[in-house]
């Protein structure tokens, strides 16, 4: 008995190394560095009510695998009518996570160093990043209501 044990565990070990890309998650390996530049749709929310836009997008990846993703764009403050700030000041949003270099896909966790949670996937495997990513409100009365969502690349 304690020999199947033995290939078991062996048999599960084997099959964990080659499922994943243990150099790189072990940190004894690094990942080429990646960039992309494309657009994005964001909604932004308001209680009630969302207004739309056309973002720029940029997401870079480092080679242990961190992910940073910015959308900047226009800022409303009138949500009922989405109204654009009269001055043009562009907001941008810092969304965080980790990428997989294997499945070439960023799961995120935070929005703006921690002011959102973020919850979303984009995958780089064809050159462009596609996905979409979401930042909600962490505290107060809007704690888990959605601050934004962003489509990428833009429809």
């Amino acid at each position: 008995m304690r020999k199947n044990q033995i290939v078991v565990l062996a048999f599960f070990i084997l099959a964990m190394t080659l499922s994943c890309n243990l150099p790189v998650a072990t940190g004894t390996e690094k990942m080429k560095p990646q960039h992309f530049e494309t657009t994005g749709d964001r909604t932004t929310y308001s209680g009630d009510y969302s207004c739309e836009s056309q973002d720029d997008v940029s997401l870079d990846i480092d080679e242990n695998g961190i992910a940073h993703l910015s959308s900047t764009g226009p800022v409303f403050v009138d949500h009922i009518n989405c109204t654009l700030d009269p001055s043009g000041f562009r907001d941008t949003y810092t969304i965080d996570g980790l990428a997989d270099p294997d499945t070439q896909q960023v799961t995120f966790t935070s929005c703006n160093e921690g002011g959102f949670t973020a919850e979303g996937m984009v995958t780089y495997r064809n050159g462009s990043p596609i996905g979409d990513v979401s930042c909600k409100y962490t505290k107060g009365d809007s704690a888990g209501q959605l601050a934004i969502m962003l489509w990428v690349p833009a429809k």
